[in-house]
C-alpha cells in the first residue's frame, strides 16, 4: 500500500529535444502539416510563460547567471532566425527553378514539370533533414551550458517552440510541392500561375514562421497586418482600398495559420489585430 504520493518520473531536457527534433524533422521531410498543426495548438495552449520563468529562476541564482542565461538564448535566438532564413532561401530557389521553367520551351511538358517538381522535392527533404540536424545539435550544445536542469527545461521548451514555426514553414511547402507534382495534368498548362501562388504563399509563410520565432524569444504583444479604410495611418501598414486588397489579406492569415483577428479603432484607422 502506497502511504505518500508517488512522484511523476519526467523526461530529462535531452531526451524532450531529441524527440521534438525527430518528430519535426519527420514531419518536415513529409509535408505532414497535421503535426505542425497539433504542435502549434499545444505550444499556444501552454499555462506556462516559459520565457518569463527562465529569467526569473535565473536571476535568482544571481547576475552572472543571469546574464549567461540571456546570452544562451539570443544565441538561440538567432540560431532559429538562420534556420528561418534559410528555408526562405530554399523555397526561394524552388522558385526561381520553377520560373526558369516557366519560360522556357520545356515549361509546356507536363513530364519537365514533373521531373522539376520531383528534384525540388527532394533537394527540399535534403536540406530539411541537415537543418534539422544542425539545429538539434546546436540547441542541445547551447542549452547544456546552463547550469542546473530546471533552466534547461525552460530552454528547451522555448526553442522547440520557436522551432514548430520552421516545421510549419517547411511541412507546408513541401506538402504544396508534392501536391502540385500528383496534380500537374490540371495546371501545367497555366503553370505561371502556379508559379505566382508558390511564390506568395511561400512569403507569407516565412513571415508567419519568422514572426512566431520572434514572439517565443520575447516579442509580445499584438501584430498589425492592415489599416482599414485610412490614409493617415501611422507605422508599417497595407493600406486596403478594394476588395482584391482585403482578398489579400485573408489569404494572409490563411497561410499563417492565423483565424483569429479583431478589428479596432487606433486614432483615425481600423486596423486587424491579430492576437499572439
Amino acid at each position: 500500500m502506497i502511504s505518500s504520493p508517488v512522484e511523476p518520473v519526467y523526461y530529462s531536457w535531452r531526451t524532450r529535444l531529441h524527440d521534438r527534433i525527430a518528430l519535426m524533422k519527420d514531419a518536415s521531410m513529409n509535408g505532414d502539416t497535421a503535426v505542425s498543426a497539433a504542435l502549434t495548438v499545444q505550444n499556444q495552449s501552454a499555462s506556462v510563460d516559459s520565457l518569463a520563468t527562465l529569467y526569473k529562476k535565473a536571476d535568482a541564482y544571481g547576475p552572472e547567471v543571469l546574464d549567461n542565461t540571456k546570452q544562451i538564448m539570443s544565441n538561440l535566438q538567432t540560431k532559429a532566425e538562420g534556420g528561418t532564413k534559410d528555408a526562405k532561401a530554399d523555397t526561394d530557389g524552388v522558385k526561381g527553378n520553377m520560373d526558369a521553367l516557366q519560360k522556357s520551351p520545356d515549361g509546356k511538358k507536363k513530364e519537365s514539370w514533373r521531373e522539376r517538381l520531383r528534384k525540388d522535392i527532394a533537394a527540399q527533404k535534403k536540406k530539411s533533414g541537415d537543418r534539422w540536424d544542425a539545429l538539434g545539435k546546436f540547441g542541445e550544445e547551447q542549452i547544456d551550458k546552463l547550469p542546473n536542469e530546471d533552466l534547461k527545461n525552460n530552454a528547451t521548451d522555448i526553442y522547440t517552440t520557436a522551432l514548430t514555426a520552421i516545421n510549419t514553414f517547411i511541412s507546408k511547402a513541401v506538402e504544396w510541392l508534392e501536391n502540385a507534382w500528383r496534380t500537374v495534368t490540371e495546371w501545367f498548362q497555366k503553370a505561371w500561375e502556379a508559379v505566382k501562388e508558390f511564390a506568395r504563399k511561400a512569403v507569407n509563410w516565412f513571415e508567419g514562421a519568422w514572426n512566431t520565432v520572434k514572439r517565443a524569444f520575447g516579442a509580445r504583444g499584438a501584430t498589425y497586418l492592415a489599416s482599414v479604410c485610412s490614409e493617415d495611418s501611422e507605422g508599417d501598414f497595407t493600406q486596403i482600398n478594394s476588395l482584391p486588397d482585403m482578398e489579400s489579406i485573408t489569404n494572409k492569415l490563411k497561410d499563417t495559420d492565423l483565424d483569429n483577428i479583431t478589428l479596432v479603432r487606433k486614432g483615425a484607422s481600423w486596423v486587424m489585430e491579430v492576437p499572439v
